[in-house]
């Protein structure tokens, strides 16, 4: 899944397709394609957005969650009586911009009818832009992340070898 991401992210930006915002998203993709194949017996213009909807709002959720226990892990390692208050204060800060972040992803997958009914709730906001943003900004932390990693990799390989 994540190279997936990964590769589509790359291909949205190289190709500047902006028009992500405004297409099908991929959990309402797969399951009409699974509810035509399977023959069920469901109004899939009514069910197929609201089951997606639970899927994307789960998978945020949990997201959400693991992001919290990370935050609390750094929060942990890096304060001390001193720093505590600020720490707190700056780690609210993040959770709130990610929590906005995850606000207006997830309105990609609300259906077009209830999604401008939200936008206008919102403001003028561009989900144009705000996915290929995103998309940029996934696409550099996940390569600097790669980055890390594989120097961690040579770092340690360099090390057991002298050693040896």
């Amino acid at each position: 899944v994540c190279v997936y991401k990964i590769l589509m992210a790359a291909v949205n930006l190289f190709l500047r397709r902006s028009g992500g915002a405004q297409a099908e998203d991929p959990a309402t993709r797969l399951l009409n394609v699974l509810l035509v194949y399977l023959r069920v017996p469901l109004d899939i213009s009514y069910w197929v957005p609201v089951l997606s909807m639970i899927f994307v709002g789960y998978l945020t959720f949990a997201n959400t969650r693991q992001f919290i226990q990370r935050l609390l892990a750094v929060f942990r390692l890096v304060s001390t009586s001193v720093t505590s208050n600020s720490i707190a204060l700056l780690l609210t800060e993040v959770m709130a911009m990610y929590f906005a972040a995850c606000v207006l992803l997830t309105l990609r997958f609300v259906p077009r009818g209830d999604r401008s009914d939200l936008l206008t709730m919102l403001g003028d906001v561009d989900l144009a832009f705000v996915h290929l943003h995103f998309d940029y900004v996934f696409l550099l932390s996940s390569l600097c992340t790669v980055a890390v990693f594989g120097l961690g990799s040579w770092v340690r390989g360099e090390d057991v070898k002298h050693v040896d």
